[in-house]
């Protein structure tokens, strides 16, 4: 028998995913309004253009492959 991991348990896969487009969709509404974003950046808040191009972190895969 198989034990579910943490993440089905949660309901969490795919998680990583709907993070990343919602971001996406919410840079997409600033730069349109032209409304800046809050990001953290260098252990602080700040505020930068939606058009500034910023890092976004790759999801990163549960260890146990599942």
């Amino acid at each position: 028998m198989t034990t579910p991991n943490m993440q089905t348990v949660l309901g969490l896969s795919g998680a990583d995913a709907a993070i990343l487009r919602a971001a996406q969709q919410a840079r997409r509404i600033a730069a349109q309004s032209g409304t800046p974003l809050a990001v953290w950046q260098d252990g602080r808040v700040v505020q930068i253009s939606a058009t500034t191009e910023v890092s976004t972190p790759a999801p990163q895969q549960n260890p146990s492959g599942a």
